[in-house]
């Protein structure tokens, strides 16, 4: 399913504000899209952002807690992701549990 680089960073900042202590990848540091030729962009930036971006998915898909996260999940399967329910729900998980739900057992 084809994503944004934004949609990858929606979904790191989102899953800090429930997990701030969490290690999860960083995004930084891709070329900027102005760099970038719209007509023929370089086939090495192409797959070395491909690569990382596979990288970051494996990671999460792979890791105990967030590999079950239900954001993760609607990022992997649903086509659209519902950006304002998101938000209110992570909003209100990072509230409730002061930043820490995933030290709930």
């Amino acid at each position: 399913m084809p994503r944004t680089l934004e949609e990858f960073q929606f979904l790191r900042e989102n899953l800090l504000v429930e997990g701030p202590d969490a290690c999860i990848p960083s995004l930084e540091g891709f070329y900027p899209p102005y760099l970038l030729s719209p007509s023929r962009p370089s086939k090495t930036v192409l797959s070395i952002s491909a690569r990382r971006l596979d990288m970051f998915l494996n990671y999460l898909s792979n890791h105990p807690v967030l590999a079950n996260h239900e954001l993760v999940w609607e990022f992997m399967l649903m086509p659209e992701l519902q950006v304002t329910t998101v938000h209110t729900h992570t909003l209100w998980i990072g509230l409730e549990y002061g930043g820490n739900c995933w030290m709930i057992a």
